[in-house]
């Protein structure tokens, strides 16, 4: 499968990242989690950029098995990055 759009995020506070590098160790990720990286697990391939002195961050699936849509992909990571802008009290801010 082709690449997913990448989502991209600003105001990510130390906070916001502790918690996403978190949520990506438990589901196979790299511990200690970089601040850029890439990783592959099921058939499935991440990358991901994190600059902590502009608080951007951006994360990308850049490969996934056929069955598994870009729309169920994204969806997830969207709703796993809301929930640590709200664990973490920051102000959530995606853009494209």
């Amino acid at each position: 499968m082709s690449a997913c759009a990448q989502l991209n995020y600003n105001n990510v506070t130390p906070a916001v990242w502790a918690c996403v590098s978190q949520l990506a160790i438990n589901n196979g990720g790299p511990n200690p989690f970089p601040n850029s990286g890439s990783f592959t697990k099921s058939g499935f391939t991440f990358v991901w950029s994190y600059n902590p002195s502009t608080e951007l961050a951006s994360v990308q699936c850049t490969d996934s098995p056929w069955i598994v849509p870009c729309s169920a992909i994204n969806s997830t990571l969207q709703s796993n990055i809301d929930g640590c802008y709200q664990s973490s009290g920051a102000n959530l801010a995606a853009f494209t």
